[in-house]
């Protein structure tokens, strides 16, 4: 479709201007992006997004985000530091302006509005999981007067509340104990990303939930950085 052509073309282009940028003038680049030689890049991201972004068994992040991120910082050659802690507390961060980078978010026109995307390189597809036995939840509809888990700050949030769900949404900040309560029956569905719920069944060995896509379109994902020279900078290495 011509959209696609578009967004193609808009890669593409931001590819090749990224790899000009970086290739012909890097110390010009980087100056326009960094106060001073001493300035590190804050990097913020969740800890609860496994397989993503979370904390490992030595208590460091990791995750797919954190590699990417490790390798655009070091083909770059800028000092960074990687902070995982709850989403809302990510938001927050960049709202503050103590993060200078999100490293992973789902886009939305809205939330365009508010952070400067990068490229996108995931797609997340939303899912709604429940009991098996239970109702099949597979529209924001069909979960009125329910009990819903979400995680805040999510976009599953946004997505739900433009639905008409309110007093539904059950508001949480952790998905492994989430999916323990939704399997004990403390709730009829929680929202979230496929990968994520997948992640946390398999670990947890959850065997009585059932897991099906949301009817909406899977979510482009990538970084939100607040300073354009540098988001061009890093699409350029991406």
């Amino acid at each position: 479709s011509n959209m696609k052509r578009a967004v193609r073309h808009r890669t593409l282009s931001v590819i090749t201007m990224g790899i000009m940028l970086v290739s012909f003038c890097p110390f010009a680049l980087r100056a326009q992006f960094r106060l001073a030689a001493t300035d590190t890049i804050q990097i913020y991201g969740s800890n609860d997004f496994p397989p993503y972004e979370f904390i490992d068994d030595n208590g460091q992040p990791a995750g797919f985000n954190v590699d990417i991120m490790k390798a655009l910082m070091h083909d770059l050659a800028l000092p960074y530091k990687i902070t995982s802690v709850k989403w809302a507390s990510v938001l927050q961060a960049y709202k503050e302006g103590k993060a200078d980078i999100i490293m992973g978010m789902s886009y939305s026109p809205e939330r365009a509005k508010t952070y400067r995307f990068g490229l996108s390189y995931a797609s997340i597809y939303q899912n709604s999981i429940y009991r098996q036995g239970t109702s099949s939840f597979r529209t924001f509809e069909q979960l009125r007067g329910k009990k819903v888990m979400i995680e805040k700050g999510d976009l599953l949030e946004d997505l739900a509340r433009n639905k008409g769900l309110s007093k539904e949404i059950i508001l949480i900040n952790n998905f492994d104990s989430a999916l323990h309560a939704l399997s004990n029956g403390a709730a009829d569905a929680l929202l979230c990303s496929r990968d994520v719920a997948r992640f946390f069944i398999d670990k947890e060995h959850i065997n009585n939930l059932e897991l099906k896509d949301l009817e909406v379109f899977p979510k482009e994902y990538g970084y939100a950085v607040r300073n354009s020279h540098l988001l061009t900078a890093m699409d350029g290495a991406l």
